[in-house]
């Protein structure tokens, strides 16, 4: 079983704060690929690999969610205007 990684505990509250706000994000990925959606919820996901933290992001295609594994994001952009942040490195 591959050993969890976790995020450091400050980037935390930028994922709160983009789902308490719905706020639109760009997700890049440390292999470099993206995702675009609305920052809904985070969870727990069980893969067949072990549990993962991800971030749930409602993407255009019929309100489809999309889970993001916070481990695997290099950067998190806030595509809607906000006051909190514009981008976060992971």
């Amino acid at each position: 079983m591959e050993k969890p990684s976790i995020i450091a505990c400050h980037l935390y509250d930028y994922i709160e704060i983009a789902c308490m706000y719905k706020l639109e994000v760009k997700a890049v990925f440390k292999n470099g690929s993206d995702i675009t959606g609305q920052a809904i919820d985070t969870a727990i996901i069980e893969f067949d690999t072990g549990a993962k933290e991800c971030l749930l992001v409602k993407t255009d295609d019929k309100d489809n969610l999309q889970s993001i594994v916070l481990s695997e994001l290099a950067s998190l952009s806030a595509v809607t205007e906000n006051p909190h942040f514009d981008v976060v490195h992971f």
